[in-house]
């Protein structure tokens, strides 16, 4: 077998013998052109310079990360937060109400991953549904709340932590498989769960399940580049302008905080690795211009004056975090 192959084992052939079968005799219907891949693996030449701002620090999401050793540790933590979302009975009958369910949907869960998955379709149902629970209940719980001690230990670094893994794009899970799991865990969250906030505005946008957005990372960049409002008191990077008769840049006002240089390098990552050809890479051009802008931490002092930059980082690492992450 080729060293590089996406095979490592005779058990990998056979599974990707038996993924290839059922694909063919499924009867299926997938537009190409409308489900293509949304959870992408970077590749080094873009992680290269600050791997661990791409790979996850506390817990695996999804098929990429999921059975890392140094991950496995948080498992616990998970099924807890799933018991957390079900009732006791859906407990008891999980494999039957839950990952039967979702093992129906295992032709479109492939193609929205850019990488093979080597897993069978049991092993990526059990994985996605746990997962899937967990992000539900902990975009719905108050992780610093006593009752949740045993999930999140109560730490505000191990929650800040949880929040950077979640919005890396490796760690992605998909919003049509969160609202099946919605549906079949009958939980009383709805539609509209309490997302992060986006790192260039200061308040908690809510994670439509109904929204025509595949994952939370993709929520936040449209958040980001497509809403129209005011600037700077709102709106997105298309706001954006330079004012030739008052001689004033007008800029989005930013709330910057510890998760900062991991949101903006994936948030890039995901432009840049889902981009249609011919299209604009907004986002990134923006990153440009802030790293343009802001050279030192006086110039960050200035901008906060301006009351364009908010939030709790220092002056000086958030002019190191610009001149780092600058394309």
């Amino acid at each position: 077998m080729a060293s590089n192959s996406i095979l490592n084992s005779s058990s990998s052939e056979q599974r990707w013998a038996d993924q290839m079968s059922r694909m063919l005799k499924k009867d299926v219907v997938i537009d190409i052109n409308e489900v293509g891949p949304s959870v992408f693996e970077v590749p080094k030449s873009m992680s290269a310079l600050k791997p661990e701002a791409y790979t996850p620090q506390l817990i695996g999401l999804g098929p990429y990360h999921h059975f890392r050793l140094e991950l496995y540790q948080m498992q616990r933590s998970k099924l807890a937060a799933a018991k957390g979302v079900l009732k006791p009975d859906q407990i008891l009958n999980f494999e039957e109400l839950m990952i039967h369910g979702l093992k129906e949907f295992e032709p479109t869960i492939r193609m929205c991953y850019n990488k093979y998955l080597d897993l069978d379709p049991n092993t990526l149902a059990w994985i996605l549904a746990i997962d899937g629970l967990f992000l539900l209940h902990f975009f719905n719980t108050d992780p610093m709340h006593k009752h949740n001690q045993d999930h999140f230990s109560g730490d505000k670094l191990k929650n800040d932590a949880i929040i950077s893994d979640i919005m890396m794009v490796e760690n992605q899970i998909l919003v049509f498989l969160l609202k099946r799991i919605l549906m079949t865990s009958c939980t009383v969250y709805g539609d509209d769960t309490a997302g992060p906030s986006s790192p260039l505005e200061g308040k908690k946008e809510p994670f439509s399940l109904d929204a025509n957005h595949v994952h939370l990372l993709d929520l936040i960049y449209h958040l980001i580049v497509n809403k129209r409002g005011p600037t700077p008191d709102g709106g997105s990077i298309r706001d954006i302008e330079f004012s030739e008769k008052e001689l004033t840049f007008y800029l989005l006002v930013i709330n910057l905080n510890v998760n900062l240089e991991v949101i903006l390098r994936n948030l890039v990552a995901y432009e840049v690795l889902s981009a249609k050809p011919r299209s604009t890479l907004e986002f990134a051009e923006y990153v440009d211009l802030m790293s343009v802008i802001i050279d030192d931490a006086e110039d960050v002092r200035l901008l906060k004056e301006a009351g364009i930059i908010q939030g709790s980082l220092v002056d000086e690492e958030i002019g190191n975090i610009f001149n780092r992450i600058s394309y």
